[in-house]
């Protein structure tokens, strides 16, 4: 509610209004009774205004600790850009032109920060597409970049300015002209929908795409897979069967969600095609890096179990040992827990002490075997007793600029001859670790 710049008691009384008024208007015809559809809605509504004192318990349970969340973060810089000038001022002053991208999903709160900050006649551009709308659920809405204009009004002692002016950018340089009919095609009904809204001056209409001069007719092929994994493997077959390793051409996936990254780089990896995954989410889905990552977490933080889960999993330990190991770790936090006070009422409960990183760190002795029966092997107590080796240098050299950090962690790992010996993948293993040295960097 923060980003609607609304408290829970107002939120309260409007959706207690809305749900009466549902409730209490005529019905159409000869029904005396509201239609059921709108009795669910009305219910609805009541039960988000009861929610509403669960709300205001938070918003206490915030005040008490002096917490803030990103929509407090927000409406408080809000309110600071509206009741102090000075900061407007200052901003304006360090920033002479300002170019507001993705427009379309600023919330209520950051149009009243922005608006209030630069909103005065000061050189403002915004882009957007109101096709692309999609945070509504936190106050943003397609139909800012209709009050655009009134939030951000030219100068009227410009004698240049004739009025804040709407550019379309309707040509698509990258597509052709099959592929530009199926997106228009796609995003008719928005269209229309824009269209009237348009006239109201709740949103903006939108030209269809339009191709480049000279693009070609182009291709598009359509398919229904039953699964994500078979999806993967028909983009892999398509990219393979254009693809040539003497070529320079290159071409892109784009996924609908991260979650589909791993799949779709197996597959094309399976297919003998060099991958480089662009941008940090993606960066940091790649197998080398997530080795890496996960090192610098399990050597900096004893509470990341899972950063050492996946470096266990890779020394492939067997599901004994690693039982054996978690044990281990709680036979560590029993007994450093029972050292710190006598008093049970007072002492920490070893099962939120327990630390997997701390077990790798201090392993058991040969032959230490837990209340329920598991003991480490020994080929696995010599894989983790190189993987805690491990892990005390990476220690040792947090002295380090964090990028040298990466690079001789990387190094301990043995990722940078892996993937130089690595056939076919290996060049674009590299470029993905040395993406994440840069992001380090």
């Amino acid at each position: 509610m923060g980003e609607h710049l609304i408290t829970p008691a107002s939120a309260r009384e409007e959706l207690s209004r809305l749900a009466q008024e549902l409730l209490e208007a005529e019905a159409e015809g000869r029904q005396r009774k509201p239609y059921a559809d709108v009795v669910k809605v009305a219910d609805a509504l009541t039960m988000r205004a009861r929610l509403m004192a669960v709300v205001e318990a938070y918003v206490r349970r915030k005040q008490e600790h002096g917490l803030l969340d990103f929509a407090d973060q927000v409406a408080l810089a809000a309110r600071i850009a509206r009741e102090v000038p000075e900061v407007g001022d200052q901003l304006r002053q360090q920033h002479r032109v300002v170019l507001l991208d993705e427009y379309q999903d600023t919330s209520v709160a950051q149009l009243e920060l922005l608006s209030n900050l630069f909103g005065h006649g000061h050189p403002v551009t915004a882009v957007g597409d109101p096709h692309q709308a999609i945070y509504g659920w936190r106050g943003a809405s397609a139909a800012a970049l209709a009050t655009f204009p009134a939030r951000f009004p030219a100068r009227a002692e410009d004698p240049e300015a004739a009025g804040t002016r709407t550019l379309y950018l309707s040509t698509s340089w990258r597509n052709d002209a099959a592929v530009l009919d199926v997106a228009n095609t796609v995003a008719g009904p928005l269209r229309a929908a824009q269209a009237t809204a348009a006239e109201s001056g709740a949103s903006v209409s939108v030209p269809v795409l339009r191709p480049r001069p000279g693009a070609g007719r182009g291709k598009v092929l359509g398919l229904y897979a039953d699964s994500s994994a078979g999806e993967a493997r028909a983009v892999a077959e398509q990219l393979a069967a254009r693809w040539h390793p003497d070529t320079d051409r290159t071409a892109a996936v784009l996924c609908r969600t991260r979650s589909q990254f791993t799949p779709v780089v197996t597959a094309l990896r399976a297919a003998g095609l060099p991958v480089v995954v662009l941008g940090l989410g993606g960066l940091l889905a790649t197998p080398e890096v997530v080795d890496l990552r996960s090192t610098l977490q399990a050597a900096h933080d004893p509470s990341r179990g899972d950063a050492v889960m996946r470096l266990l999993t890779n020394l492939r330990l067997g599901m004994s040992d690693l039982h054996a190991l978690h044990d281990w770790a709680r036979h560590l936090a029993e007994r450093a827990t029972g050292q710190v006070t006598d008093d049970p009422d007072r002492r920490l409960d070893a099962r939120e002490e327990t630390s997997l990183v701390e077990a790798v760190d201090q392993p058991p002795s040969p032959g230490w075997t837990s209340r329920r029966g598991h003991t480490v092997t020994p080929a696995a107590a010599q894989r983790v007793s190189a993987l805690s080796s491990l892990l005390r240098q990476v220690r040792q050299l947090t002295a380090l600029p964090l990028p040298e950090l990466v690079v001789a962690t990387e190094q301990l790992l043995g990722l940078d001859i892996e993937v130089t010996a690595r056939a076919g993948a290996g060049h674009t293993a590299r470029a993905s670790l040395d993406a994440f040295a840069e992001v380090a960097a």
